[in-house]
């Protein structure tokens, strides 16, 4: 992986969750080395965390006052900038939650409605597994 595909990669992975972190910043290609891309995150917490993006996975490179931070998360590779947030922020699990109840009942609100002719119960296809 290019630094540049890494870097396009992690300001993608931002961009999916502003309401996740308090910040991020993006570290200069430069400033990076070869096939990796660096942002420091300010979690809901108010901890700065420095994670990276690169080939091979996702990781946590440092800490700043993070009181719960497991220790074995600065060892650890992960699939996805989401996995990190997870594994050290207990705020941004609870915000996820929050968003995705509030998806699911807006979505069985719409399926309730009688009115809504865009999304109605009898108009959605079930899917089944045929194998």
């Amino acid at each position: 992986m290019s630094t540049a595909f890494a870097q396009a990669e992690l300001s993608q992975a931002l961009s999916e969750i502003p309401w996740g972190v308090r910040a991020a910043r993006i570290r200069p290609a430069e400033s990076c080395p070869p096939g990796e891309a660096r942002a420091e995150v300010d979690l809901l917490e108010g901890a700065t965390t420095l994670v990276v993006c690169s080939e091979q996975h996702w990781r946590v490179a440092e800490e700043r006052g993070m009181q719960s931070f497991s220790p074995d998360v600065l060892s650890r590779a992960f699939d996805t900038l989401d996995d990190i947030l997870l594994a050290i922020s207990p705020l941004f699990e609870q915000k996820r939650m929050e968003m995705l109840m509030s998806k699911l009942g807006a979505l069985a609100d719409r399926l309730s409605d009688p009115s809504d002719d865009e999304l109605d119960a009898n108009n959605v296809v079930e899917h089944r597994r045929t194998d």
